[in-house]
């Protein structure tokens, strides 16, 4: 476990420093700016505390484990169904409090509307998830987390978004069109 946590915790400041990358690019990018209501202050903010509520009490442990099962660092076989529950429980409460995540919009029970997938230590959705108007500052939240993801797993946040879009979402065209845009400044 300690390895696992120490891995886990490296990776998180990794993919902070990423976000942040992420961010300032959008902050620079003036035609962006011009485009998008943002709330700089909130962006600002985000590069301060994205993913810090992984390691609060009662949630850092689950992240971990969650880490050591998807990198191999802990075998499936010493996971406990009470810590598949903890990681799911994790997750959910993750994804609905912060605005950097989609679910964190959604009209849906959340709770419901996932199942947890044991192989891919992930919540998924059952249909997608209907959201609500997502704001500017989130969208751009949300790119900068994808792009963050998909730099440490060189693949590709359009191709990514593209594979979820009505399976995991359902988002309307005017929204996705922005989520689309963003990403190609970003990751473009």
């Amino acid at each position: 476990m300690i390895k696992s946590l120490s891995a886990f915790l490296d990776y998180l400041t990794h993919h902070r420093k990423l976000v942040c990358e992420f961010i300032d690019k959008a902050l620079s990018d003036l035609s962006l700016r011009k485009q998008l209501v943002l709330d700089i202050r909130s962006l600002e903010r985000e590069k301060d505390v994205h993913d810090l509520d992984k390691t609060l009490p009662g949630l850092i442990e689950p992240f971990v484990i969650r880490y050591g099962l998807k990198n191999r660092l802990i075998d499936f076989n010493d996971v406990s169904d009470s810590d598949f529950r903890q990681i799911k429980r994790a997750l959910i409460l993750h994804v609905t409090r912060n605005d950097h995540h989609l679910e964190h919009f959604s009209t849906d029970d959340v709770k419901t509307t996932f199942k947890f997938d044991k192989n891919q230590v992930d919540i998924v959705a059952k249909k997608p998830i209907k959201l609500t108007s997502i704001p500017d500052t989130s969208i751009v939240k949300t790119c900068c987390d994808w792009c963050a993801v998909s730099t440490t797993l060189q693949a590709s946040p359009i191709k990514y978004f593209k594979s979820v879009l009505g399976k995991r979402y359902s988002i309307d065209s005017r929204t996705t069109t922005k989520f689309l845009e963003v990403l190609e400044r970003l990751w473009g």
